[in-house]
């Protein structure tokens, strides 16, 4: 009877290692998915790459990318045509390539990244992604070579066309809505538009990095928008300097990160040159009758550094920390609960979860995919920008994307009690229970 009993708690054992929780991230595991000393394409035929480089429609020292989001699966990327030679301005990151790093592939095909065809794609600093729909939202500036500078001598900025917001559908490649902004909402010669959310009703809420800084409102139900100015989201002097692994940079950017909270109540927006975060009203940022707003925009509290881009998830907001080649969270759901209130909220709770000196410098946009990760471009600006990057890959890689189990959604996404992760892990943690009560039965 000992016997069977002690073959039948073996059993029972072998049965709880083998139900263990296959997902092997827990909160926080960061890996670098991708990285590149240089980027490169998925070209038409053999010919074209360099044919492209011959005549200068690919000069690769003059790719980036900075934006990322992820849908089933698939990463987008973008390419800013900041400067001449950028072949795509807008991205899907393929298979690895002979050498290694993976190539983009050119979305929604060749024809789109054609320059000077203000039907196509002419610059697309970011994107976002409605998961529900599988709706892409793209916003495309309209202008190149905004930073001409040191590599480009003799060329100016090249204002092509007027800004304009597409909005692709990721299951077909097809377009299904297209605007284009006004000149008077939009500058068709200086605009930077940077970063976009949405809400649940049909509104673009779009950073404009140009001259002071703005926020352009969008009705895609009525086709109208508007621009918000406050003095909030202006660059301050005395935070433009960030000093990454021991040289300051100059950054006098105004606002840029802009995020969406969960319930769609208030927008959270900073600049670059600042620590502190700011949130409007998403009902007075709707009405373009309210011309000065300057009375219901909130300081919510100052980040641990300067920040690039910023995200929402459905409890969390996630932002590079510049100066520490780090990503930090504002663990605003517990703030609230401690606080007693999402209208008054303060930044209290601030979380390291990643940070390494080498390959995250300047983590610049952000993403959160449907299994509940994090995903974080690095592609070091601050050397980009001034042309100190080595891409002959004798130097290591430049640019990374990480991937960081943060156990959350987007906040677009349809809200869930738990990732696939969370669901396994408690699935594991009843079978346990089961198994131990089992086991006490068969023993005793």
């Amino acid at each position: 009877m000992m016997q069977a009993k002690v073959g039948i708690t073996i059993v029972l054992g072998t049965l709880l290692l083998l139900s263990s929780v296959d997902c092997a991230d827990q909160f926080g595991h960061a890996t670098v998915v991708s990285e590149w000393a240089s980027l490169d394409y998925i070209w038409p035929n053999s010919s074209a790459r360099q044919d492209a480089i011959d005549n200068g429609m690919f000069i690769p020292k003059n790719n980036v990318f900075t934006g990322i989001k992820v849908y089933q699966g698939v990463q987008y990327v973008t390419v800013p045509r900041w400067r001449l030679g950028v072949p795509a301005t807008l991205n899907k990151v393929v298979a690895p390539s002979d050498y290694g790093s993976p190539l983009l592939e050119p979305f929604p095909n060749w024809d789109m990244q054609e320059i000077g065809n203000c039907s196509a794609l002419q610059y697309v600093q970011s994107m976002e992604i409605d998961p529900v729909k599988g709706w892409m939202w793209v916003i495309d500036i309209g202008r190149i070579n905004i930073f001409p500078n040191r590599g480009n001598p003799g060329t100016k900025v090249q204002n092509l066309c007027p800004a304009k917001l597409i909005v692709v559908d990721l299951h077909t490649g097809g377009v299904v809505h297209s605007y284009t902004f006004p000149n008077d909402v939009v500058s068709n010669t200086s605009n930077f538009l940077n970063d976009i959310v949405l809400d649940r009703d049909g509104f673009a809420f779009i950073s404009d990095t140009s001259g002071d800084g703005g926020i352009i409102v969008y009705n895609s139900k009525s086709r109208i928008s508007h621009r918000i100015t406050d003095p909030s989201m202006k660059a301050l002097p005395d935070a433009a300097n960030i000093t990454i692994n021991n040289r300051t940079n100059t950054v006098a950017i105004p606002v840029d990160g802009i995020a969406m909270s969960p319930d769609f109540k208030v927008i959270y927006y900073c600049p670059i040159a600042g620590f502190d975060l700011f949130e409007l009203p998403t009902e007075i940022a709707r009405n373009p009758n309210i011309s000065d707003v300057s009375r219901h925009v909130r300081n919510v509290g100052k980040r641990i550094s300067q920040t690039d881009g910023i995200l929402m998830g459905q409890k969390n907001l996630y932002f590079g920390a510049l100066s520490m080649n780090a990503v930090y969270m504002w663990e605003r759901s517990k703030d609230i609960e401690a606080q007693g209130s999402a209208s008054t909220v303060t930044i209290q709770t601030q979380m390291l979860i990643v940070r390494d000196d080498l390959k995250l410098q300047w983590p610049d946009t952000f993403a959160l995919d449907e299994d509940g990760y994090l995903w974080v471009t690095s592609p070091r600006n601050q050397d980009f920008w001034p042309y100190n990057l080595d891409i002959t890959g004798q130097s290591g890689p430049n640019f990374h994307i990480w991937k960081i189990y943060v156990d959350e959604k987007s906040y677009l996404s349809k809200p869930t009690t738990s990732s696939c992760c969370s669901l396994k892990a408690r699935i594991h943690e009843v079978f346990i229970y089961i198994i131990c009560g089992l086991g006490m039965i068969l023993l005793f």
